[in-house]
């Protein structure tokens, strides 16, 4: 198989991940949550495939795209989720609640019973030391894409790959709206949806 149908065969996954979740995502009914999920979807696809374009030797996407099944990609989807969702809550904005993400986030990436509890365990690492959590997340990370080496570099890219996700995600949320404007009007359409 050539690159080229490696990389078409990647854009094929990430895609039908995002339509899978996405559909998912429509159907919660707290428009806030709709709207950053629905974000954080889109987000996602977009590094995925990003990084998967990024043709250098040192890119664990690029080098490792023949590796890449469609539970590949859906594991990419759902680490994402788990990952934005903690830095989210780690921020301790006002009007949210841990309990009420991590039942979307459940829902939404139909994540197992396993990886709810891996969810949990990091919620409370990150509680307790956000340098810890980064630190074992972008481990965990190389460790479940099973195609990537283990090593010092590629922990630093995870490092690196998803505080730039989620700095990306929270510029693209926040760009035209505040957060506090967003997630008051999130509640307001809600107390209206269901007058």
């Amino acid at each position: 198989m050539t690159q080229w149908e490696k990389e078409r065969r990647g854009i094929l996954y990430f895609n039908e991940a995002a339509d899978f979740f996405a559909e998912r995502c429509r159907q919660i009914k707290q428009s806030f949550l709709r709207d950053f999920y629905g974000q954080c979807i889109e987000s996602t696809r977009i590094d995925g495939l990003e990084m998967m374009e990024n043709h250098t030797a040192l890119n664990p996407f690029f080098r490792s795209a023949s590796g890449f099944s469609g539970p590949d990609v859906m594991d990419f989807f759902r680490l994402s989720a788990i990952h934005h969702t903690i830095c989210l809550l780690l921020e301790r904005r006002k009007g949210i609640k841990k309990d009420v993400f991590f039942t979307a986030m459940a829902e939404i990436f139909a994540l197992s019973r396993k990886e709810r509890e891996l969810a949990e365990v990091l919620w409370k690492i990150a509680w307790l030391d956000k340098n810890s959590f980064i630190r074992i997340f972008s481990a965990i990370s190389t460790n479940v894409f099973s195609f990537c080496d283990i090593s010092t570099f590629s922990v630093a890219f995870w490092q690196n790959f998803w505080y730039n996700a989620y700095s990306v995600l929270m510029e693209a949320f926040t760009l035209y709206v505040p957060f506090s404007v967003r997630l008051e009007r999130g509640c307001m359409r809600d107390e209206q949806e269901t007058a």
